[in-house]
């Protein structure tokens, strides 16, 4: 609970600053990393802490990756933080889903509003409204806290779709 609750304050922040605080992102390092150690009591095994371990890595790692390869224009550096503590909440595999689930939802999102502030402009519609590109500043945690939850409360897994092709 410590852990979405945190999320929920992130996603209103970044809607509305489009920056990530770090004593948001402490929180939900903290919250995932004693879900972690809470569930390998439970289980008696290392292997939670293991697999977050790996997941925190991983998800941290791929999104600074973005961040030092776009030197910051195509991803914060916020946003690795978060898909840090979303890989030791969820662990490797989970959070790996929960990553393509946001970037599904937000590309979905971003092409939306852009074929709408087109269609707007053109039909000169809300002439006020500022027209959206490939260089508008999009927040991304809001679609990160989706996939998040998508992976974290359902049993769908984007990895498995292909399976059925097989």
């Amino acid at each position: 609970l410590v852990f979405l609750s945190g999320l929920v304050a992130l996603v209103v922040y970044d809607l509305r600053h489009t920056l990530v605080p770090m004593p948001f992102v402490w929180t939900l390092l903290i919250a995932a990393f004693a879900a972690s150690v809470f569930q390998s009591i439970f289980t008696q095994s290392l292997h939670p802490l293991y697999d977050s371990a790996w997941g925190g890595v991983a998800l941290s790692g791929f999104f600074f990756a973005i961040y030092a390869i776009t030197r910051g224009r195509g991803m914060g550096l916020g946003d690795a933080y978060v898909a840090g503590a979303v890989g030791i909440l969820l662990g490797l595999f989970r959070g790996i889903e929960a990553i393509m689930f946001s970037v599904w939802i937000g590309t979905a999102v971003y092409l939306l509003v852009m074929l709408l502030s087109s269609l707007l402009r053109r039909f000169r519609l809300f002439a006020s409204v500022g027209r959206v590109t490939m260089k508008t500043e999009l927040p991304f945690i809001p679609f990160l806290a989706l996939g998040t939850l998508l992976a974290l409360f359902t049993g769908i897994s984007p990895l498995a779709f292909g399976a059925w092709l097989a």
